[in-house]
Formats: structure tokens, sequence, C-alpha cells
């Protein structure tokens, strides 16, 4: 038969600190990027023609 384990709770053993010597996002390409907006194509739906029937039967 298995047995449950015991809970341990988590615990730090080691803390490292680091010091940056520069910003992180420096080579970021947000400032050198063009960006182009396509737009999107859209149908239109004649939803008033014959070939549409909303009443229940």
């Amino acid at each position: 038969m298995k047995r449950k384990q015991p809970y341990k709770a988590p615990v730090i053993l080691r803390e490292v600190r680091l010091q940056m010597e520069g910003d992180i996002l420096t080579g970021s390409v947000a400032d050198h990027i063009d960006v182009t907006s396509m737009g999107q194509e859209v149908d239109n739906y004649d939803f008033n023609s014959d070939g549409f029937n909303h009443t229940w039967e």
C-alpha cells in the first residue's frame, strides 16, 4: 500500500543579487520598425432579400 508523502513547505536556500550595467531593452526593435496597417476586407450581406427567413415555425 502506498502512503502519501508528508507536505514540506518550500524553502529559500540561496539568494543571488544581480545588478544590471545597462538597460535590458536597449536593443529593442520598437524604435526601429515601421508598421503599415493594411485594413481588412468587409463582406456586406443583404438579409432583406428572399434568401433569408428569420421566422420560427
